[in-house]
């Protein structure tokens, strides 16, 4: 019994210091790691998500930079807090209502000046009644559509 016991108390012993080996291994690297940009990105994310929890969060962009920045998140809120009446009346003096003084028409056909038929589809016949009879000169459609619609 005597010798089940010593080895209960050598495994624990052996557990503690290995926990206390890596504790003091990596916890150097865990503070080195919020001077790294993504590290401190991650500290003030997680800073600003504790704010926001408390309901009383900043903007979230301005946030960052400030953090980033190295000030102080209550200097961040404070700053919002003095922007945020200026800016708002700022956004009703730029959403003044603007009325038109009268409603723009869309052309019709009968307003563009063509009768009939428009004029694309009028080359269009032209072209296909020269290709029949075989008088398209060696033009290409496009040639000579970009002709006709000149012309017309």
């Amino acid at each position: 019994m005597r010798g089940l016991m010593a080895i209960v108390v050598l495994v624990t012993a052996l557990a503690a210091a290995i926990i206390v080996l890596a504790v003091v291994t990596f916890a150097p690297g865990l503070a080195r790691a919020a001077d790294k940009p993504q590290g401190r990105m991650q500290a003030c994310t997680a800073q600003w998500l504790d704010i926001k929890a408390d309901g009383h969060a900043p903007v979230y962009k301005t946030f960052i930079r400030d953090c980033l920045a190295g000030r102080a998140a209550e200097e961040t809120g404070a700053t919002q807090r003095r922007l945020k009446p200026a800016l708002a009346q700022a956004h009703r003096a730029k959403a003044a209502p603007v009325k038109l003084s009268a409603k723009v028409k869309k052309p019709t056909r009968s307003s563009s000046g063509s009768k009939g038929p428009n004029r694309m589809s009028q080359c269009a016949a032209q072209w296909r009644e020269r290709k029949a009879a075989g008088t398209t000169g060696g033009q290409s459609y496009r040639q000579f559509s970009s002709q006709c619609l000149k012309a017309h």
